[in-house]
């Protein structure tokens, strides 16, 4: 998926995703939910949540750190830029939503490798 196409997701349908990337399983009797062990319950909110966002992001730094730092500059600043102290700030301070679309890019390239 193109960050183009991960924009366009809403915050729901990107939070399920990455839901299923962090391990979780759909719960078949109830949509939009997840199992853990046996308690059913609704995704983490990686899009709007800064400490879940920091979940996905420490999965997708364990996954290919290298390919997360240059997803998240995609994220924040449209591309590749030369690093400055200034630039590295915004991505320390980068929103939940930009942490978890670079996040979503980086497993969702882990898993295509992997298969």
């Amino acid at each position: 998926m193109t960050q183009l196409q991960v924009q366009t997701l809403s915050n729901q349908e990107l939070n399920l995703a990455l839901s299923v990337m962090m391990g979780y399983t759909i719960d078949k009797k109830r949509p939009g939910r997840f199992l853990s062990g046996n308690i059913s319950s609704m995704p983490s909110s990686y899009c709007t949540d800064p400490a879940a966002s920091l979940e996905v992001q420490a999965k997708a730094i364990e996954v290919d750190h290298e390919d997360y730092l240059l997803k998240l500059m995609d994220v924040v600043y449209g591309g590749y830029v030369a690093v400055s102290s200034e630039r590295i700030t915004g991505l320390f301070t980068a929103t939940p939503r930009q942490r978890a679309e670079a996040a979503y890019m980086t497993l969702q390239s882990y898993q295509v490798d992997k298969q």
